[in-house]
C-alpha cells in the first residue's frame, strides 16, 4: 500500500509547479488523511518500521514526519518532536528510537535533494523541509510589502539576487523565531520571493501553497493600503559599456534621476550611464516615491561587479571572512587605493576619484589589500545555481549575448559523492537533455557548444533548467535551479580581442535595423569603415526586435556636436579644428584595447579602456592643452603609438557675423589675433569680379577699398564692419554675390572667411534687373548648388532661389529640358583651395527647376551633367520580370544573385550586382564628400530626417543588397524613397507625390521638393535604378501612391 502512495507522490513531487517543500504537497484533505492513516497502519508504533520506511518510501515517509509540524507549529514555544509523535503514533523521546528515525528521515529528505544546512539541530533538520507554516503566512507577507518599498522587488532571473533579497527581507524579523527564519534562509530557490513576484505581476498562484500566500499578501495589502503599482523597485546599480550606469528593471514605470540639478527620465531596460565624476548619490522618483540611491564608492567600502551580467555582485566594507560572488571576469572599485593579488588579478588605476582593477577570479581566490591594512577575499560562489563563462558577444539592453565557446557551471548541493544529474535545455519550443557529472562538491560543466544545438540556429533565449535528483526528464519536470540567457550557438569561432566577425547569417537578424555592420549570404561583420557612433546587431526574439550593441574591438573617433546632439566620425588621423562653435562639444574615443594607454595633448591617461569602451575628452579642455602637443595617441604596451587625432587652432583670423535686409549686407569681423587686412569680393551674374581691401596694419594692400564701400574700424574692441548697399551697385544687373576677405600678418594672398566644413561666408543682394542668359543661369544656378554656412543658409536662400526662378521661367522654352541644363548640371563652388576639404554633394533643387524631370524616357536625361549625370547610368536597362511589386523583385534577384565577388562585364542590368553596385557609389559618395554633413546636421538635414522616418519599418529585403550598411540604414530609406519618386514619376505624378509627403510629414511641398532633390543628388545611381525598373512596366498600375485612394491623375496637387 505504502508503495503505490509513494507511487502517487512522485508525479506531485516531480512537477516544476510543486513548491521545494514536502510539507506542501497539494493534496485535498480527505486524500491526504488517508495517505496519513496508511502510515500509522503500517509502522503500528514501531520506530524501526519507520526507519525502513524512510528508505522504502522516502516521499510519503518525510511528507508524513512534517505533517505535524506544519499543521499544528504555532510559535517558538512549541517542541518538534510531539507534533511528530502525535502525527505517526510513535514514541520519539530521546534515545536510540528517536536517533535511528532522526537518521533514516535525513536520508529521505536527502534522497529528494534536501539538505539542511545543521542536522543536528532540529530547527534546520525539519523546518528546512516545512516551509513557512501556514499560521505565519500573514507575517511573512506584511514583512515581504514592507521590505519591498524600502529594498526594492526581488529579481525575476537572477536567482542569486532572488535569494539574497528573500534572506535580507527576513533578517531581522524573524530574530527570534527561528523556526519561520530557517526555511527562508535555507531555501537555496528562494521560493518564497519568486511567489511574491507572481503575486505583484498579477499571475496564477501555481499550487496550493502558493494560492494561500496570495490570498495572505491580498489581505496584508488592504491592511497596509499597499497597492501592487506602489511596488516599484529602485533602479539598480550597473556596470555597463560606458561604466557606472543605474538600470531601470521594470518595464512600462515611469521613473526619473535626479543628478544635483538636472532631472532625467530612466529608460527602461537599458543601462544609463552615470556622468562623470560620479557623484556620491542620485534621487530616484517613481510616483510618489523618493528615494537616494548610492553610486560611488564611500571610504572604506568595496563594490564588485560581474562584468558578465553587469550586476554588483558586492557593496560594502571589507568582512572578516571571504565575500562570495560569481566566478568570471570581475570589476573592483572602491575609494580607497589597492591592490589585487592572486591568479587573475590586474594591476589597479585610478578612475575618476576611485581606484579601479579588473580581475578574473577562477577556482582560487583573489586577495585585496588596502592601504591602510584592511583586506577582503574574493572566493567564488558556492551557492547552488547555474553560471555562464563566455565572451560576451553583445548586450541587449542589460542582458549579455554570449558566444558558444564558453562553459556553463553548474553549482548543486554537495553530496559527498559524484552523481550525475539532468539538464534539461529549452530553446524555441524544443526541448533536449543532457546529462552531466557533479564532482563530490556538487559542481560541473557542460561546454555550449555540447548544448545540442545546430551550428546555424539562430541566436536567442535558451533556458537551462538542472533537475531535481530522481525526476525523470521531462518539460514539466520540477528543476531544482534554472537561468535563462542569450545564446548564439555556432558561434565557437567569436574571438572577443578582434572585430566581430561570423561565418552565418541567423535567419533571424535583420539587416535593416542594424548598424556598423556588413553582411552577405554567408559572412557578417562589422564594417572597418563604419561611422556610426555604435554597432548594433537587430535579431527578432521572442516576437519583437531585439538590439544587441557590440563592444567596440577596434578604435574609433567621434565628435559629439551639441548642437545636433549627434556623434560624428572622425577618421583616424584626421585634423579636427578647435572653432569657437565646439568648445563646448566632446572628442569620444571608443576602443577595446583594455591594456593601452591614452595620450591626450601629452596627458596621460592610464587603461581608460579597463573596464568601459569609451572616454570623453572636452573640448574646452583639450583647447588649452594642445599648445603643448596637438595629438590626441593611443599608447600599447608595447610602446608603439597610433595617432587619432590632430588638433588645429581655429586660425587668427576672429569670427564674422551677416546682418542682412533686402538692400544692404553688412558684415562684422573680430580682427582679434594677427589679421592685418580685410576685404571684399564682389561678383555678379556676367562673372565680372572686383577685389578690394583695407589694410588694418602697416602693411600695404593691392586695390584700397572704393568710397561705396562703408568700413568702421574700433581698434579697441578688435571689431571691424564693412557694409554696402545695392545703390552702391549701380551698373552691375541680376544678382551680386558679395564675399568678405582676411589677411593673416606675413601672407600675401587675401582668404575666404569658412566655417568648419570649409563653406564659405558671403551675401548676395539682388539688383532686380538684368536679362536672362544661359551663362547667368549656369552661374547663378552654381550658386544654388553650393552649400553655405548653416546660420545663414536659410537668409541666402530667400535671395537666390527667387532670381533663380525668374531665370528659370526666363529661359525655358516649352517642354524642353536642355535650355535648363545650366542650372540642372550646375556643380557647387570649387572649395580645393581651402585644406583638406572633400568635396561637396550639390544642393540644386531640381524639382524646383524643372518638376517633371524624372518623369522622362530615362534615355533622355543620359545628356544631363554635373552630379546627375550617373542617373542615366541604367538608361538602357530593362526587365520583364518586374510587375510592380519591389518585394518580389527583390526575392527574385536575390535568388538568382552570383554574389558580391563575381565578376562583372558590359553595361549594368537591373539584377543583383547593379542593385549593389548603386548601393556602393552611395556609399563611396558617403566617405568621399560631405554627404554625411547633409543628412546628419542643419534644418535640411531635419527635414531629411522627417520624410525617411515614414519608411522606417519598410526596407526589407533591401538590406540585401547595401554591403556597406556600416551608419543607422539610411541608405535603405533613401533607397525606398527613391523607389517611390520613380514610381510617382512614371505615372506623372511626381508633383502629387510630393503633395503626400508634404501632409505626412507637415512640411510644406516646396521643402518636401528639396529633400527629394537632395536625395537624388545622395544616390544618383539607386535613382537611376529604380527609374529603369519602373520604365520596364508597359501600364503602370495605380493605387499604392495615392494619398486618396484615386486615380493620382485626380490629385489636387498644389500645396
Amino acid at each position: 500500500m505504502t508503495e503505490e502512495i509513494e507511487a502517487a507522490l512522485r508525479p506531485l513531487w516531480d512537477s516544476k509547479s510543486a513548491p521545494p517543500f514536502p510539507a506542501q504537497l497539494p493534496l485535498p484533505a480527505r486524500e491526504a488523511e488517508s495517505y496519513l492513516e496508511a502510515v500509522r497502519t503500517r509502522v503500528k508504533g514501531r520506530v524501526w518500521v519507520m526507519a525502513r520506511l524512510f528508505e522504502t518510501a522516502p516521499l510519503l515517509a518525510a511528507w508524513a514526519t512534517l505533517q505535524g509540524l506544519a499543521r499544528h507549529y504555532v510559535g517558538a514555544d512549541r517542541y518538534v518532536y510531539p507534533p511528530i509523535s502525535r502525527t505517526l503514533g510513535i514514541d520519539l523521546s530521546p534515545g536510540e528510537g528517536r536517533e535511528r528515525f532522526k537518521s533514516g528521515y535525513l536520508k529521505a529528505v536527502r534522497h529528494l535533494g534536501i539538505h539542511p544546512r545543521h542536522p543536528s539541530d532540529p530547527t534546520s533538520l525539519f523546518f528546512a523541509a516545512v516551509g513557512v507554516p501556514d499560521a505565519a503566512l500573514e507575517e511573512l507577507a506584511r514583512i515581504f510589502l514592507l521590505r519591498a518599498r524600502r529594498l526594492g522587488l526581488p529579481a525575476d532571473e537572477d536567482l542569486a539576487a532572488r535569494r539574497a533579497w528573500q534572506r535580507a527581507a527576513v533578517a531581522f524579523e524573524f530574530d527570534a523565531r527561528p523556526r519561520i527564519r530557517t526555511p527562508l534562509a535555507e531555501d537555496r530557490t528562494a521560493y518564497y520571493a519568486e511567489l511574491f513576484t507572481l503575486w505583484r505581476s498579477g499571475r496564477t498562484a501555481p499550487n496550493a501553497s502558493a494560492v494561500l500566500f496570495f490570498d495572505a499578501l491580498d489581505r496584508m495589502s488592504r491592511l497596509t493600503g499597499t497597492r501592487k503599482s506602489d511596488l516599484t523597485p529602485p533602479p539598480i546599480l550597473f556596470w555597463g559599456q560606458k561604466g557606472l550606469s543605474v538600470l531601470n528593471d521594470n518595464p512600462g514605470s515611469l521613473q526619473t534621476v535626479r543628478f544635483g540639478q538636472t532631472e532625467l527620465r530612466l529608460p527602461s531596460g537599458q543601462p544609463m550611464a552615470i556622468p562623470e565624476p560620479w557623484p556620491d548619490s542620485l534621487t530616484w522618483t517613481a510616483g510618489q516615491q523618493t528615494r537616494d540611491i548610492p553610486l560611488s564608492p564611500r571610504p572604506g567600502e568595496l563594490l564588485v561587479f560581474d562584468l558578465g551580467t553587469g550586476r554588483l555582485a558586492y557593496r560594502g566594507p571589507c568582512p572578516e571572512g571571504p565575500v562570495e560572488v560569481p566566478p568570471g571576469d570581475l570589476i573592483l572599485l572602491s575609494a580607497d587605493a589597492f591592490d589585487v593579488t592572486g591568479q587573475g588579478a590586474d594591476i589597479t588605476v585610478p578612475f575618476f576619484g576611485c581606484h579601479l582593477s579588473y580581475a578574473r577570479l577562477a577556482d582560487s581566490a583573489l586577495c585585496i589589500a588596502f592601504g591602510n591594512g584592511a583586506g577582503a577575499t574574493l572566493a567564488p560562489s558556492g551557492e547552488m545555481g547555474l553560471t555562464i563563462d563566455a565572451p560576451v558577444i553583445g548586450r541587449a539592453g542589460a542582458r549579455p549575448l554570449y558566444a558558444s565557446s564558453g562553459r556553463l557551471g553548474i553549482v548543486s548541493i554537495p553530496t559527498g559523492a559524484p552523481q550525475d544529474r539532468i539538464l534539461r535545455i529549452a530553446r524555441d519550443g524544443l526541448v533536449h537533455y543532457r546529462v552531466v557529472a557533479l564532482d563530490a562538491e556538487g559542481r560541473g560543466t557542460l561546454g555550449l557548444a555540447e548544448a545540442g544545438f545546430a551550428e546555424s540556429a539562430a541566436p536567442g533565449p535558451v533556458r537551462f533548467c538542472l533537475l531535481a535528483p530522481g525526476v525523470a526528464p521531462a518539460p514539466d519536470a520540477r528543476a531544482e535551479t534554472s537561468s535563462r540567457v542569450l545564446l548564439w550557438p555556432g558561434s565557437g569561432a567569436y574571438d572577443p580581442e578582434k572585430p566581430f566577425e561570423m561565418d552565418h547569417v541567423p535567419g533571424n537578424f535583420r539587416p535593416e535595423r542594424s548598424r556598423g555592420v556588413e553582411v552577405t549570404k554567408t559572412r557578417l561583420w562589422v564594417s572597418a569603415m563604419a561611422d556610426s557612433a555604435e554597432t548594433i546587431l537587430c535579431f527578432d526574439m521572442d516576437g519583437s526586435s531585439e538590439d544587441v550593441r557590440l563592444p567596440h574591438r577596434t578604435t574609433r573617433v567621434f565628435h559629439y556636436a551639441l548642437a545636433d546632439r549627434h556623434h560624428h566620425f572622425l577618421p583616424a588621423g584626421s585634423t579636427f579644428r578647435l572653432d569657437e562653435d565646439v568648445r563646448n562639444d566632446t572628442i569620444v574615443i571608443r576602443s577595446g584595447l583594455r591594456d593601452a594607454d591614452l595620450l591626450a595633448c601629452g596627458q596621460r591617461i592610464r587603461r581608460p579602456f579597463l573596464a568601459r569602451d569609451s572616454w570623453p575628452l572636452p573640448v574646452g579642455v583639450l583647447e588649452e592643452l594642445f599648445r603643448q602637443d596637438d595629438r590626441v595617441l593611443l599608447e600599447r604596451p608595447d610602446g608603439s603609438r597610433h595617432i587619432l587625432l590632430r588638433l588645429e587652432e581655429a586660425g587668427r583670423r576672429g569670427t564674422i557675423e551677416m546682418q542682412a535686409t533686402a538692400d544692404r549686407i553688412a558684415f562684422r569681423i573680430e580682427t582679434a589675433g594677427e589679421i592685418d587686412a580685410i576685404g571684399l569680393e564682389i561678383e555678379d551674374e556676367t562673372g565680372a569680379r572686383e577685389r578690394y581691401a583695407h589694410a588694418l596694419s602697416s602693411a600695404p594692400v593691392d586695390h584700397p577699398m572704393p568710397a561705396f564701400i562703408e568700413i568702421r574700424e574700433s581698434p579697441e574692441a578688435g571689431v571691424a564692419i564693412l557694409g554696402i548697399g545695392t545703390a552702391a551697385l549701380a551698373g552691375r544687373s541680376g544678382l551680386v554675390k558679395l564675399t568678405p576677405l582676411f589677411r593673416e600678418a606675413g601672407d600675401r594672398d587675401m582668404s575666404v572667411f569658412t566655417d568648419r566644413s570649409g563653406r564659405h561666408v558671403a551675401g548676395f543682394l539682388d539688383r532686380e534687373t538684368g536679362s536672362a542668359t544661359p551663362d547667368r543661369l549656369a552661374r547663378v544656378g552654381r550658386w544654388a548648388a553650393t552649400p553655405w554656412p548653416d546660420r545663414i543658409e536659410d537668409d541666402l536662400r530667400r535671395v537666390l532661389l527667387p532670381r533663380l526662378d525668374a531665370l528659370v521661367t526666363a529661359c525655358r522654352r516649352g517642354a524642353l529640358l536642355r535650355p535648363l541644363l545650366p542650372a540642372l548640371a550646375a556643380l557647387p563652388l570649387d572649395l580645393s583651395g581651402e585644406g583638406d576639404l572633400v568635396p561637396h554633394v550639390p544642393r540644386t533643387e531640381i524639382f524646383r527647376i524643372s518638376p517633371d524631370i524624372l518623369e522622362r524616357n530615362p534615355a533622355d536625361l543620359a545628356g544631363l551633367g554635373g552630379g546627375l549625370a550617373p542617373v542615366a547610368r541604367f538608361a538602357a536597362a530593362r526587365t520583364d520580370r518586374y510587375t510592380g511589386d519591389l518585394s518580389d523583385w527583390l526575392a527574385f534577384i536575390l535568388e538568382e544573385d552570383p554574389g558580391p565577388e563575381a565578376d562583372r562585364a558590359g553595361a549594368p542590368g537591373l539584377d543583383a550586382p547593379g542593385l549593389r553596385d548603386a548601393f556602393n557609389a552611395y556609399r563611396l559618395r558617403l566617405d568621399s564628400t560631405d554627404l554625411p554633413e547633409l543628412l546628419g546636421r542643419g534644418a535640411t538635414a531635419r527635414a531629411i530626417g522627417d520624410v525617411l522616418d515614414t519608411y522606417n519599418e519598410e526596407a526589407g529585403l533591401l538590406s540585401h543588397f547595401d554591403n556597406g550598411a556600416r551608419g543607422d540604414g539610411r541608405g535603405l530609406l533613401v533607397a525606398l524613397h527613391l523607389h517611390r519618386l520613380a514610381r510617382a514619376a512614371r505615372r506623372a505624378a511626381t508633383r502629387a507625390f510630393h503633395a503626400r509627403i508634404a501632409r505626412r510629414t507637415g512640411l510644406d511641398r516646396e521643402t518636401a521638393e528639396r529633400v527629394s532633390s537632395h536625395l537624388v543628388h545622395a544616390a544618383p545611381e539607386l535613382c537611376g535604378y529604380f527609374i529603369a525598373l519602373e520604365a520596364s512596366i508597359a501600364q503602370p498600375p495605380y493605387g499604392e501612391d495615392c494619398p486618396t485612394g484615386t486615380d493620382i491623375r485626380q490629385i489636387d496637387s498644389t500645396p
